[in-house]
């Protein structure tokens, strides 16, 4: 028997750009869009930040001292 886990897209729009993440299981919005502040992301949660462009993310109170940033857009942040 195979089980597939139902992914959904996250909601977050800005204009006419999507966020091409997936949604985090059983909410409308992936880690990056989630308004949960004091985020601490590791390595793997930079990277896709920077990998998928994305615009928008929400980092209230982000611990992101000593993280590298280059090549992340948060001109929407």
């Amino acid at each position: 028997m195979s089980f597939v886990k139902n992914m959904a897209k996250c909601r977050f729009k800005l204009g006419s750009w999507e966020c091409p993440l997936e949604a985090l299981a059983g909410e409308e919005y992936c880690y990056w869009h989630r308004e949960e502040e004091g985020k601490e992301p590791d390595d793997a949660k930079l990277r896709e930040l920077k990998e998928n462009m994305i615009l928008g993310a929400f980092l209230r109170g982000a611990k992101l001292s000593g993280k590298d940033l280059k090549k992340a857009d948060l001109s929407y942040a």
